[in-house]
């Protein structure tokens, strides 16, 4: 699938809030499938994951990839950093190594694409994710500027990058300026992030608010524990899901506290969905 210009559109500067806002309506029973209002959710506006050492996040994001990349409306390009999406070969993926020597990275057009960034340097592989995310948002913001019809612009793919180890760029002392401007405007020019961490609390909290969706597994730091009550805008809220033993310290291996618009909801990853 081809890149392709989009309209103009307003864009939208947000203020800074003091910290994330979640504030779901309703507590759902739980789930072991993602109905395609939460992929396109997903898709629309991006997620983070987060949990700890054998919580399971690295199965939910390859699920996640394989349900949303058959949606024929979604780009995904995954940004692999050990290896653990080679798997998506078998789904149609097309795969472009990096190597710290690659002068040139083909398949930017390939509909779903993994980029295995065999490169051992954090800094390094956070540069060619960056390089490679900023060459399509400049894109389409110079070239959204040729249409003027939003009817057009709905036909255009939404882009969706997957990123391992996001507090490589999403750290406190590191973020940098460029993906404020992606996570405030991305998702006006239909791109947008799931990234997957597992310390929340190293991320920056100005980063990670323009992603209103969360999925958080398994969780015993206190500091993450902390993080994540304060971002539950209400109480009662909170107090509910202690009631129902749903609180990511009480989550068992691939269980998953899900916060999908104005939903929350335990999502169980089957043995039956997972990527092989």
């Amino acid at each position: 699938m081809t890149e392709q210009p989009n309209p103009v559109l307003p864009q939208v500067i947000l203020d800074e809030p003091k910290k994330v806002r979640l504030h779901p309506t309703n507590i759902l029973d739980e789930k072991s499938q993602l109905e395609q209002k939460y992929l396109e959710a997903i898709l629309k506006r991006g997620l983070v994951i987060s949990g700890g050492i054998g919580c399971g996040k690295t199965e939910l994001m390859l699920y996640l990839i394989k349900e949303i990349s058959q949606l024929p409306h979604a780009q995904v390009r995954v940004y692999d950093i050990v290896g653990n999406c080679r798997r998506l070969v078998n789904y149609g993926f097309a795969h472009e190594p990096v190597h710290s020597d690659t002068k040139v990275i083909n398949d930017l057009k390939a509909k779903n694409i993994i980029f295995d960034l065999t490169l051992e340097n954090a800094e390094e592989r956070a540069e060619v994710i960056k390089i490679l995310t900023k060459t399509s948002f400049n894109f389409r913001l110079k070239a959204y500027k040729m249409l003027n019809n939003f009817e057009e612009f709905e036909k255009f793919c939404s882009i969706l990058s997957v990123v391992e180890e996001a507090n490589t760029i999403l750290n406190t002392a590191t973020v940098k300026d460029f993906w404020f401007d992606y996570l405030a405007m991305g998702r006006n020019y239909k791109m947008t992030s799931i990234f997957v961490m597992q310390r929340l609390a190293d991320s920056s909290t100005k980063a990670i608010e323009r992603l209103p969706n969360f999925a958080f597994g398994m969780t015993k730091g206190a500091n993450d524990l902390l993080k994540i009550k304060n971002m539950v805008e209400d109480y009662k809220m909170w107090k509910i899901l202690r009631q129902k033993n749903i609180t990511p310290n009480k989550l068992e291996p691939y269980e998953f506290l899900m916060f999908i618009d104005d939903e929350i909801f335990k999502f169980k990853l089957e043995e039956k969905d997972l990527v092989k």
